[in-house]
C-alpha cells in the first residue's frame, strides 16, 4: 500500500478549481462581449461596412472616371436638343439615385453618362457640385416668346422656349431670325446669356445661400451676418443667410469663386430661371414655395399637422421636417422649379424676398447700402455684374416703369400688367423702383384673400438695407454666376 501513488482530496479540489478558472477564462475569451466570437462578428460587420464603402467609392470612382467621357463643354447636343452643361474647375456632375420607387429617399451620385445626368425634354435639369459641396443647376441658353394674351398682363401662360445651339444664333428648331426686343409674340434670344461674351448657359444656386456656420437653428443665419468674411455655401436643410446689406452680399458672391466668375444673380438672370420654369421644360404651374418660418433652405409648403406659429401662417422646423418638408420629399419637390428634385428651390415663399444685382440709376441712393455695386470695376465689368435701370425725372413708380418698359427677359414688364399691386402673373404682387427704393427684391409672398401665398413673380423696390427677411442667391456661367444671397441671396456662376 505504501507503494501505491495517488492524489489527495485537497489536490483534487485545487485541480478542479484551476480547471474551472481556465474554463471560465476560455469561455469568456470565446463568448464574452470582447471574446473571439464577438470579435469575429464585429470584424465581419466592419468588413461588410468596409466592403460597402469600397463599393460606394468604386461606384463614385467609376462615375468620376465616366465624367471624362461625358461631354460637358457647353457644346450643343443633337441628341439632347440642348447645350451640354459646361463644368468649371472643381465641378462634378451629380444625379439623384432613388432608393425606392417613390424616390423620397436616396442620394446624389456621379452619373455614368449624359442620359443619367440630364434630360430637359422631361424636366430633368442638370445638377452639379463644387468642391465645397455646394449644389448648382444648369440653365441652358435659349430663346423665348410670350403670347399676346399673356404679355404685359396679369394672366399667366406657357412661355415658348427654343433652346439655342451653342453660342450661335441658330436654335434647335432651326430658327435664325430674332426680334430681340420687348413685344407680344416676339422671339428673343434671352439676354441673360451675355457676360461680356455669349455663354452657352449659366449655373444657378440650387438653394438660397447660407454660410458654413448655419444649422437648423434660425439664429445662425441672422446673428452677426452683415459682414463679408463668412464662408458662403449652397446646401439644403440649413437656415438661410439673412441680415446682410445688398452691398455686402454682392461682395460675398464675388469672392466665393473668382475662377468661376461667381456673382450675385442679376435680375435678368432671375428672369431666365422664371421663364424656363414657366415653360413645358419646367413646372409650368404655381410653385407651392418655401413656407418654413425657421428659414430652412429647400423646404416645402405647410401641410396639415404642422407645428404652426402664433399667426397660423407658417410652420416651424421640427423632428418630422425631413420626412414632411425637406427638398427630397414630395411636398418639398412641389417648391422646385421643375416640380421634381432636379430643379431650383427657394425661388418664392418663406415670407422673405431675395435681392438681385439690379438698381435704378440713382448713384447717391445706391451708394447708401450698395456702394460695392457702383465699384464693381470698369464700365464693362459693371454691365456684366449688374442690371442698371433708367431713372425718371420724378422718380415715381409709374414714371420709372414707363421709362424701362422696353427691357425684356427680366420678368417685370413682360409678365405684369402694372407697376404696382397684384398685377403680376398668378396675381403676385409687384411694386417698381421709386424714390430711394433703388434696389430690386424678388420671390416673396403675396396676400391672396387674407392668406399669404408664395409668389414666384413677386417684385418690389427696396433700399437694400440688412433685414431679417432678406436673402440672396448666386449664379455663374462658363464663368459661374452666383445669385441668391441677400434678404437671401442667390448665386450664379459662369463656366
Amino acid at each position: 500500500m505504501l507503494k501505491n501513488k495517488g492524489i489527495t482530496l485537497i489536490a483534487l479540489v485545487v485541480t478542479i478549481v484551476v480547471l474551472l478558472i481556465l474554463a471560465g477564462v476560455s469561455i469568456t475569451a470565446v463568448f464574452g462581449d470582447n471574446g473571439i466570437i464577438s470579435g469575429a462578428q464585429k470584424a465581419k460587420e466592419k468588413t461588410d461596412e468596409a466592403v460597402k464603402n469600397d463599393y460606394e467609392q468604386i461606384e463614385d470612382l467609376e462615375g468620376i472616371i465616366a465624367t471624362y467621357s461625358i461631354t460637358s463643354d457647353g457644346s450643343y447636343s443633337e441628341k439632347k436638343k440642348v447645350n451640354t452643361p459646361k463644368l468649371g474647375s472643381g465641378m462634378i456632375p451629380i444625379t439623384w439615385q432613388a432608393e425606392n420607387e417613390e424616390g423620397t429617399q436616396g442620394k446624389w451620385v456621379v452619373p455614368k453618362n449624359e442620359d443619367e445626368w440630364y434630360d430637359y425634354q422631361n424636366k430633368k435639369w442638370a445638377n452639379a457640385k463644387t468642391a465645397d459641396g455646394s449644389m448648382w443647376v444648369w440653365i441652358p441658353r435659349y430663346a423665348y416668346s410670350i403670347a399676346e394674351e399673356n404679355y404685359n398682363k396679369n394672366v399667366e401662360g406657357t412661355i415658348d422656349i427654343d433652346f439655342m445651339k451653342g453660342t450661335t444664333n441658330e436654335s434647335a428648331s432651326g430658327r435664325t431670325t430674332w426680334n430681340n426686343k420687348s413685344g407680344a409674340g416676339n422671339w428673343n434670344i434671352h439676354p441673360a446669356f451675355e457676360f461680356g461674351e455669349t455663354v452657352p448657359g449659366i449655373w444657378v444656386a440650387k438653394f438660397k445661400a447660407s454660410h458654413t456656420g448655419c444649422t437648423t437653428d434660425v439664429s445662425t443665419g441672422m446673428t452677426d451676418t452683415n459682414r463679408t468674411d463668412l464662408t458662403l455655401q449652397v446646401k439644403p436643410n440649413v437656415t438661410s443667410w439673412r441680415n446682410i446689406t445688398i452691398g455686402n452680399a454682392f461682395t460675398v458672391c464675388l469672392n466665393y469663386n473668382k475662377s468661376l466668375n461667381s456673382h450675385l444673380i442679376k435680375n435678368v438672370e432671375w428672369g431666365a430661371v422664371l421663364y424656363l420654369t414657366q415653360s413645358k421644360y419646367g413646372k409650368n404651374s404655381k410653385l407651392l414655395g418655401n413656407e418654413c418660418e425657421s428659414k430652412i433652405t429647400g423646404a416645402g409648403s405647410k401641410i396639415e399637422g404642422d407645428v404652426m406659429s402664433e399667426n397660423g401662417q407658417t410652420y416651424l422646423y421640427d423632428n418630422s421636417f425631413e420626412t414632411k418638408h425637406s427638398y427630397m420629399t414630395e411636398n418639398g419637390k412641389e417648391a422646385s422649379t421643375t416640380g421634381n428634385i432636379y430643379g431650383i428651390y427657394d425661388m418664392s415663399g418663406s415670407y422673405m424676398y431675395e435681392f438681385v444685382a439690379a438698381y435704378i440709376n440713382q448713384e447717391e441712393d445706391v451708394g447708401k447700402n450698395g456702394s460695392s455695386l457702383l465699384d464693381a470695376g470698369s464700365e464693362e465689368d459693371t454691365k456684366k455684374l449688374v442690371d442698371i435701370y433708367e431713372t425718371s425725372e420724378r422718380k415715381t413708380m409709374e414714371d420709372n416703369w414707363n421709362v424701362n418698359k422696353n427691357r425684356y427677359g427680366d420678368a417685370l414688364y413682360e409678365t405684369s400688367g402694372e407697376y404696382n399691386g397684384h398685377n403680376a402673373w398668378y396675381g403676385d404682387y409687384g411694386g417698381y423702383f421709386y424714390n430711394e427704393s433703388v434696389f430690386l427684391a424678388r420671390g416673396n409672398c403675396s396676400m391672396h384673400d387674407t392668406i399669404y401665398e408664395p409668389a414666384l413673380f413677386y417684385f418690389y423696390g427696396k433700399p437694400g438695407a440688412n433685414e431679417n427677411n432678406r436673402f440672396f442667391q448666386t449664379s455663374s456661367n462658363s464663368i459661374i454666376r452666383l445669385y441668391r444671397l441677400l434678404s437671401n441671396f442667390l448665386l450664379r456662376m459662369e463656366c
